[in-house]
């Protein structure tokens, strides 16, 4: 049967029923240990296929499984449960597979044979593949699982914790992962309390050294959560693991990884809250090297750079370092103006945070600058028509509207006007005060000819229809 097997690029003709008919059989009528062995070796090959681990299920591989995990859990014939912890990490990525274990594992009440392989007793017969798939198991039952009451009894467990704990630290990349997806799908259970972290002690700065991107990944989240909910000893984060976390999210930023930048960068933002990180990261020319780095071109990347922008030009000490540095001014205010259309709604996000500072502002004065930035929102909402997104970019074209410039700009505009006159007709009562005002600014400073193209038939219609809600 073995030498049958095709190999893996060609699984997908690996289909033929009769053949997996067949391998259930054996399981079934297999008596001989090292026969039964050799046809989960099998097992463990198709299982890595989903279409194969689908076909498997409907054939009831689950009943087969469960009697030699069974038997062999009675007997203590640790080998052959080991070998079964393997297919379970595998067939429990199927809701269907893990919906019957977990209620196998409930109507027992036992559910402790998962931690066998982390026993110290069991070292030597224990490798990090058996590991890294009973926590595969574990992460599977816990991981949006259907019963409450087996999570909150796993959450319980001080075994499960010191597992959690010695995978952290182990050197095994695929235990840390899978630690990493436990803790994270324990969260709620450990914002109510129902779980402590206390005892889950790890070297951060080790991890975060990982040059696995998705375990820095996992643990960036970790951390995230952690500092938001304050479910983790700030006490834990020191200045090595700082300064690991910058390198990751730089290093992100230039191969276009946005999803490892953007977590790096949300534990940045988290620390900048706190007064003593936010002197650190002064010190560590945090700004500077954000808004200089190397960034990748990819659209995900520099959009996730923007945004990252906007997080930190809502602190006080970005700002005063922004002002005390002119190149930084420079640099800041040219990614502005050069994007304003590419990525306009980040644009205007960060205008609006930094609407505050007025070497910037004089910069927002140009004409140029207000035309494209106007253009390019009136193209995303026509695309994208999103009411708090509205908000914010009303707010900032009417912040504008102290400036001659963008009175001009506006009264050359006829889709600005449609705009508003749209706006008006939605009913929103917020956005109809915003622009209501910007209305009036334009009004005001409106020679007669300009007026009667402004206060037109349309736009009374509009403003019947505004004074109706």
């Amino acid at each position: 049967m073995a030498k049958i097997l095709p190999e893996a690029d060609n699984m997908r003709d690996f289909k033929n029923n009769e053949l997996l008919m067949l391998i259930i059989k054996l399981l079934r009528e297999c008596y001989n240990k090292e026969s039964i062995i050799k046809v989960l070796e099998i097992l463990d090959f198709l299982s890595d296929d989903y279409f194969l681990r689908v076909r498997l299920n409907q054939l009831k591989v689950f009943s087969e499984l469960l009697k030699f995990y069974g038997e062999s859990w009675a007997n203590r014939d640790l080998e052959m449960l080991f070998r079964v912890f393997i297919l379970f990490g595998k067939f429990t990525r199927e809701m269907s597979f893990k919906i019957m274990l977990i209620s196998h594992l409930e109507l027992e009440n036992d559910f402790s044979g998962l931690f066998e392989p982390f026993k110290e007793e069991n070292y030597n017969i224990s490798s990090p593949k058996v590991k890294s798939a009973s926590l595969e198991v574990i992460r599977n039952l816990i991981l949006n699982g259907p019963s409450e009451e087996l999570r909150d009894v796993m959450a319980r467990s001080t075994f499960l914790k010191s597992i959690l704990r010695d995978a952290m630290n182990d050197d095994d990349d695929g235990l840390k992962s899978f630690a990493l997806d436990c803790l994270l799908s324990l969260n709620d259970l450990v914002s109510d309390g129902i779980m402590s972290l206390d005892d889950i002690v790890f070297d951060l700065d080790k991890i975060i050294r990982n040059k696995n991107s998705e375990i820095q990944s996992k643990l960036l989240l970790f951390i995230s959560w952690g500092l938001l909910t304050e479910c983790i000893d700030i006490s834990l984060i020191r200045q090595g693991f700082l300064t690991n976390v910058i390198e990751s999210g730089f290093e992100a930023l230039e191969k276009g990884e946005t999803e490892r930048f953007r977590r790096s960068h949300c534990v940045i933002a988290l620390l900048l809250e706190r007064d003593n990180w936010s002197e650190q990261l002064l010190a560590m020319q945090y700004y500077e090297k954000y808004l200089t780095g190397r960034i990748s071109n990819e659209i995900s990347t520099r959009k996730a750079w923007f945004e990252g922008m906007i997080l930190l030009a809502s602190h006080d000490s970005f700002r005063s370092s922004i002002r005390s540095n002119p190149n930084l001014l420079k640099f800041l205010w040219f990614e502005i103006n050069q994007n304003c259309e590419t990525f306009n709604l980040q644009i205007i996000l960060l205008v609006k945070s930094t609407l505050v500072i007025p070497e910037l502002l004089k910069h927002y004065n140009d004409e140029f600058f207000i035309l494209k930035l106007l253009r390019g929102f009136l193209e995303s909402y026509q695309k994208y028509p999103d009411d708090l997104m509205t908000m914010c970019a009303l707010e900032v074209f009417h912040s504008f509207c102290y400036s001659k410039s963008a009175i001009n700009v506006y009264l050359r505009s006829k889709n600005l006007f449609a705009f508003l006159r749209l706006i008006w007709s939605k009913g929103n009562n917020q956005l109809n005060k915003l622009t209501t005002r910007i209305y009036r600014e334009i009004i005001a400073e409106a020679n007669e000819s300009e007026l009667k193209q402004i206060v037109n038939e349309e736009f009374l219609d509009s403003f019947r229809m505004l004074t109706k809600f």
